[in-house]
């Protein structure tokens, strides 16, 4: 496993959270790629959809102190976007916080390279009518495909 194998696993792990009883069938966890494209109306209105996230490379990948040469963390900022202005907008922001958590730390039970992913909260920020609430997810895996 690369590190672009454990982003990949972060992101196809979040699209795959089932939000809440009250989201409405387009409203899923959507990533972003680096460049910040999303392909849809949405984005000419200026406006993301709600739970439109980012992955990002936030350390260089280190070897983790385990009893095997092959092992490393690495880690990841998740950035969640919001409208501001929403009813309940903070609950929304704190049970997808519990999901994440949840998902990511079930994660590694479908991939063998991946050891472990442990997420911290990180802050809630508001900018022009949108919110960003950020985690940080720290993954451990056995480093393959390396000569």
């Amino acid at each position: 496993m690369r590190t672009s194998d454990v982003k990949t696993t972060i992101v196809s792990t979040l699209e795959a959270i089932t939000p809440d009883g009250k989201a409405h069938a387009r409203d899923t966890f959507r990533h972003v790629d680096s460049a910040g494209r999303y392909s849809s109306t949405n984005q000419q209105a200026g406006r993301l959809p709600d739970r439109t996230f980012h992955v990002s490379l936030s350390s260089v990948p280190a070897r983790a102190d385990l009893l095997t040469m092959d092992a490393f963390h690495v880690e990841y900022l998740i950035s969640i976007f919001y409208t501001a202005g929403q009813a309940q907008v903070e609950d929304r922001i704190g049970m997808d916080a519990e999901r994440v958590t949840h998902a990511l730390a079930l994660a590694h039970t479908g991939t063998p390279d991946l050891f472990s992913v442990t997420v911290t909260p990180g802050m809630v920020d508001e900018f022009e009518q949108i919110i960003e609430a950020q985690l940080s997810a720290r993954a451990t895996y056995r480093l393959t495909g390396v000569s």
